[in-house]
């Protein structure tokens, strides 16, 4: 008995080792600790410090933080889900669409562990790029001045 408890201890310290890791693939929990749960709290903390501040950089640090913690443990699940992660990606940028592939990651099972998964490192890099891309987009409009 003993022996199976820190077998589990050991896969559940594994699983959550480094959330900000492209590498690997992530089950539905650290799916749901980390692109989901963390990341909207982080976000809803900095808009809520943000609206007492009446300020948004507490909001901008907090999606400095967030989208990259989101972004990686998405990858890591579409990887355990061995879907095309950056079809996936695309789609997770249409409004109401990425409500409906965050319910698809979080209650879509676990393909086999034995196949592996090669992604090509171009889609990261344009997954990066997308991410920097929609970074700027918020943060330019903040401030750009009207003329």
């Amino acid at each position: 008995m003993e022996n199976n408890t820190i077998e589990l201890a050991e896969e559940i310290k594994e699983e959550f080792k480094n959330p900000f890791s492209f590498r690997g693939v992530s089950g539905r929990l650290n799916y749901l600790v980390y692109g989901v749960l963390a990341s909207y709290v982080l976000m809803g903390f900095g808009f809520y410090i943000s609206m007492q501040l009446g300020n948004f950089i507490p909001f901008y640090i907090s999606l400095v933080i967030a989208l990259p913690l989101g972004l990686a443990a998405t990858v890591r699940r579409a990887r355990d889900r061995k879907e095309n992660i950056v079809l996936l990606m695309i789609f997770a940028m249409v409004p109401y669409v990425n409500i409906l592939i965050m319910l698809y990651l979080l209650l879509a099972p676990s393909i086999k562990e034995g196949e592996a998964v090669k992604t090509s490192k171009v889609a990261l890099w344009v997954m990066g790029i997308m991410a920097l891309f929609i970074f700027m987009a918020i943060l330019i409009p903040k401030f750009a001045t009207a003329y």
